[in-house]
């Protein structure tokens, strides 16, 4: 699930990105048309509860990402706003930044 907290004044928007990965998870990150779908920019890390979390910088607008686990297994995150179709014939995540 991914939370945007505003700053006044500020073009970019952090967005809280936040996911409850499988036990077998060593690594898992979030890709998307924001980082060029590059899985190594957006590295999450698990919080005491268990969680995989990051944060990222963006400018308002849509954006289409995936839950990354183990650099292979491409997930949709399942509290995601909305998912769209991809040409890979699964769905990306949507998120609106405002």
């Amino acid at each position: 699930m991914a939370t945007v907290t505003q700053r006044s004044g500020s073009v970019l928007r952090a967005v809280r990105f936040e996911f409850q990965a499988p036990a077998y998870a060593q690594r898992v990150a979030v890709a998307g048309d924001f980082n060029s779908w590059n899985l190594y920019k957006n590295l999450m890390q698990k919080n005491p509860s268990g969680i995989w979390e990051t944060t990222a910088h963006l400018a308002p607008g849509r954006y289409q990402y995936k839950i990354v686990i183990n650099d292979k297994e491409w997930l949709t995150d399942p509290k995601a706003q909305a998912q769209v179709p991809n040409r890979y014939g699964s769905t990306n995540s949507v998120l609106e930044v405002k």
